[in-house]
């Protein structure tokens, strides 16, 4: 799990779909702030953190509930930062 660590800064500016892709797991996170980012057309463009503007979602809570996320589930053999299969 180590080399799939990143910074949380660097979590808040990935694309909404990037980080789908790469940790499916934190679609319930999304679901239980009420974020209809899934799908959304915008998803693909839209930051995390201009998705969490957008829905009047304090970053830190939001942060916190996907790391649980994140850490309690694998992640996809995808990589949308690099674009590649891993």
């Amino acid at each position: 799990m180590a080399q799939d660590w990143i910074p949380d800064a660097e979590l808040l500016q990935l694309p909404v779909a990037g980080l789908l892709t790469r940790w499916p797991s934190a679609a319930q996170v999304f679901l239980g702030f009420r974020m209809a980012c899934i799908g959304c057309d915008f998803s693909g463009f839209d930051t995390v953190v201009e998705a969490l503007e957008v829905h009047g979602v304090p970053a830190q809570a939001f942060l916190d509930q996907l790391m649980a996320a994140m850490l309690s589930a694998p992640t996809s053999t995808s990589d949308p930062i690099q674009g590649v299969e891993r």
